[in-house]
């Protein structure tokens, strides 16, 4: 660093001092600008106002040696600090800091822990900016605009920059890892707030990393209040649990064509106004009766533009459009076009099979096809398909379980039975409606497995159509499959044995005219009881629970694995352990490192059933 950054800065270790008299903890590195007349050149502390970044270093990343590093950054952030003459005005008058660690004992998932805890109990101008843990990942941050999915850089602002307002920004917390490896990644970083810092630089520039190459998993994220405080993003702001809303659209004076479209976005204790179009949002925000210079403006690309955050609930901003629409020539109409939020069953995400086979998979997902739309939307299309038909199944079988059982009651309490000397009769015959119940469900049983599930392992880059082939077809595949994914190939060949009695059972009916025999009754002391009926030996009711859970395991063995796949080496999946799931989403994977993280999953074949994996 020190050969980089040349005669502008000095790095040194020391403590930093504030004007007031204020010192901070001793440091192991301080990145210092030499101004000229500081009065600090020679000593080994450094006045804050010339501090750019601090740093920490630690030998073996612990939860307690993370938390005395962050103390030690923290003590560093608090003191007083002014502007400078010679900071660019978009640059960066923050004092960085960063924690290098040489070794990390236990996993990152528990140092996450630590740091999300850590941040809780600290103002949001103290926090540790980067974690950089060797050879592993950093922990870093990202902006996130609403409206957007992009991560851009985040230089944190100083604390006390006296700005009368807040960005309308999440900021995210992520788990990086890249080609350049953690420790360069952070190099190039700080050499950037190095030039923002001070102008004029003859920094040069580390080389920078395809962002192909990064893998950046998401932690959690945070968001200003109207005070400047970073706090968690509620859970139900976030985006995969909001309702989508139609924008608001901004009509001129004998407009047909919208001049732009605004939505409100609800925040911590106010409100933000996203804008997409060429009208100056700041033209509208005059309406809303704010202080002078209490708000602002951050534009991106796209037109896109983002208030501050701005003490307005749903109900100021109608009131907003009120006054803008009595003030002005400008009007604001709510298209007609809504959409529509559908029932589609009586489960949510605290449902293991929704939050698992559907949730949870599609959140796997989003890992592959970040940059790539047409193959998200083509996955999308095949997972609808099988997801519905796996919803199908549920229902047949719940049908199928209730027909029975209510038959059973209904028998064996006498309610249908009537007798009249040696005679019995059962007044309720169920074997029409269960023959349909039976047939309906081995139909989008197979459908699910044989077509929909061997469209989307094919669109993953897996061939398993011989799976369901004659015995020789089925070893050829079987020896195939082997060379490329051995893993896959061994579970396929486990999994056989009841796909096969499936598929079988389904042939029978469609193709053989096989219906499932009628119930048979028998009597016993007291009471008139059912015979359930078979099929491939198995009575009908525990054949279907069994194929339904092989079915499930299958479905999100197989779409886990084949997703996994393709996440590039520098992630993986772990599995959570059942009890330390979440009631209202209980996830049975997790992305984690390869390199640092959980012990990671590999696929292999279990009878373990679905609800105790």
């Amino acid at each position: 660093m020190a050969e980089l950054v040349g005669g502008r800065y000095r790095i040194r270790s020391g403590r930093l001092f504030d004007a007031a008299g204020a010192i901070s903890d001793a440091l192991p590195l301080i990145i210092a600008a030499t101004d000229p007349g500081a009065g600090d050149e020679g000593g080994e502390d450094a006045e804050v106002s010339t501090v750019a970044a601090v740093a920490d270093i630690v030998d073996v990343l612990t939860e307690e040696s993370l938390t005395a590093a962050y103390a030690r950054i923290a003590s560093a952030k608090r003191l007083a600090k002014g502007q400078h003459k010679d900071t660019p005005d978009d640059g960066s008058n923050g004092t960085l800091g960063l924690v290098f660690a040489r070794s990390i004992n236990g996993t990152v998932e528990q140092i996450v822990e630590r740091l999300q805890a850590l941040n809780g109990e600290t103002p949001g101008g103290l926090w540790l900016d980067r974690l950089v843990i060797n050879g592993v990942c950093a922990l870093e941050y990202g902006i996130q605009f609403p409206g957007t999915s992009a991560l851009m850089g985040w230089f944190p602002p100083t604390p006390d920059n006296g700005l009368p307002y807040q960005p309308g920004i999440y900021i995210v917390l992520t788990k990086t890892v890249g080609a350049l490896g953690p420790a360069t990644g952070a190099a190039t970083w700080l050499l950037q707030h190095l030039q923002l810092f001070r102008r004029p630089t003859d920094i040069p520039e580390l080389p920078k990393s395809d962002p192909a190459d990064r893998k950046a998993i998401v932690v959690s994220g945070y968001q200003y209040n109207l005070a400047g405080d970073l706090k968690p993003v509620p859970d139900e702001y976030y985006s995969d649990r909001m309702v989508p809303e139609v924008p608001v659209q901004i009509l001129g004076p004998g407009a047909k064509e919208p001049l732009a479209a605004l939505r409100f976005v609800p925040w911590q204790d106010g409100g933000v106004i996203v804008l997409t179009g060429k009208f100056p949002l700041s033209g509208l925000l005059m309406f809303a009766g704010l202080k002078p210079n209490s708000w602002t403006v951050l534009r991106q690309p796209g037109d896109l533009q983002v208030s501050s955050v701005l003490p307005m609930d749903r109900r100021g901003f109608a009131q907003l459009l009120r006054v803008a629409e009595a003030r002005s020539n400008l009007r604001f109409h709510q298209p007609k076009e809504q959409f529509f939020v559908q029932k589609v069953g009586d489960e949510g995400t605290a449902s293991p099979y929704i939050a698992r086979l559907m949730l949870g998979l599609l959140t796997l997902r989003d890992q592959v096809y970040t940059e790539d739309e047409a193959g998200r939307l083509a996955f999308d299309r095949l997972f609808e398909a099988m997801h519905q038909s796996l919803s199908t199944c549920r229902e047949n079988v719940t049908d199928l379980t209730r027909l029975w059982r209510d038959h059973v009651e209904a028998v064996t309490s006498g309610k249908v039975v009537e007798r009249g000397g040696q005679t019995i009769r059962v007044t309720e015959s169920i074997d029409k409606p269960l023959r349909r119940e039976v047939a309906d469900f081995l139909i989008s049983a197979v459908r699910v497995s044989k077509y929909n599930l061997q469209s989307l392992a094919r669109l993953l880059g897996a061939e398993i159509g011989f799976l369901f082939q004659q015995p020789a077809a089925f070893e050829n595949g079987l020896a195939r499959l082997g060379q490329s994914d051995p893993r896959l190939a061994d579970y396929l060949r486990q999994a056989r044995g009841w796909s096969e009695q499936l598929v079988l059972a389904r042939n029978a009916i469609e193709h053989e005219g096989w219906v499932l025999p009628r119930v048979t009754y028998r009597t016993s002391p007291g009471a008139v009881v059912p015979e359930e009926p078979e099929i491939r030996g198995v009575p009908v009711t525990r054949f279907a629970e069994r194929m339904l859970d092989r079915t499930c395991c299958f479905v999100e063995d197989l779409v886990a694995h084949l997703l996994m796949a393709r996440f590039g080496g520098k992630i993986t999946l772990a599995t959570v352990p059942p009890a330390k799931r979440t009631a209202n989403s209980p996830l049975r994977f997790t992305i984690t490192l390869a390199n640092g993280g959980l012990t990671p999953w590999a696929l292999a074949y279990d009878d373990v059933t679905f609800l105790e994996r």
